[in-house]
């Protein structure tokens, strides 16, 4: 959080921050924020079942604030692999799963392609993007003193013609991130996670360009 709340102030906006779980559980947390930054870092489903990256609570909390005009920002590895795939031996239902892609698609805006997408590490803008003023980046995935690392992420595409592509994976050319223009809201995800891109200059370039594009 105080990563991306160094970009945020570098935008000229407060912020506040707090566990997934408690903005899953107390719609007070969210109610005067315009925009939700849920940071899921290497989230996975457990073999036991623990955390999920999107499990009911988290659903139903993401939904109420988006039909009330909140704006959402999500980055993650496995924010993709998660509801479609699955890292370690998990059992999930089949109306479970359907609801939870179901959900990605239609509140999120994207859905999920592959999670050997970017393995070198490389993004660069797309050139349609809505998302402006982007520039090429690069991401942790080998071990270093500084972040933990990305073995693989996620590539994610618009699940419809209200999203678009904002960056794609050097190489794989394949999507890497989605602008979505929900019913009064927008929301913006990344197939990786943003705290792990290797200056804060870059990690500043892409929230800030991002709430830009929000605030549009």
């Amino acid at each position: 959080p105080a990563v991306h709340g160094k970009a945020m102030l570098e935008a000229g906006y407060p912020f506040h921050s707090c566990s997934n779980e408690r903005f899953a559980h107390d719609r007070h947390i969210g109610y005067d924020a315009w925009t939700i930054d849920l940071i899921c870092g290497k989230q996975v489903t457990l073999a036991d079942g623990r955390y999920s990256v999107f499990p009911e609570s988290m659903q139903r909390a993401l939904k109420e604030f988006t039909s009330n005009g909140g704006n959402v920002i999500v980055s993650g590895a496995y924010v993709g692999t998660d509801a479609y795939d699955s890292i370690y031996p998990v059992e999930v239902c089949d109306s479970t799963r359907k609801a939870t892609c179901d959900f990605i698609n239609k509140t999120l805006g994207y859905k999920y392609i592959t999670s050997n997408a970017g393995r070198h590490g490389l993004v660069k803008p797309w050139s349609k993007s809505p998302v402006t003023n982007l520039e090429s980046m690069s991401f942790s995935t080998a071990p270093n003193s500084i972040i933990y690392c990305i073995e693989s992420a996620d590539a994610i595409a618009p699940a419809s013609n209200k999203g678009q592509t904002i960056l794609k994976y050097s190489g794989s050319n394949l999507s890497a991130g989605v602008a979505y223009q929900g019913e009064g809201y927008k929301a913006v995800s990344f197939g990786f996670p943003i705290e792990t891109l290797h200056t804060q200059k870059t990690i500043n370039n892409l929230i800030i360009n991002t709430l830009e594009y929000i605030k549009k």
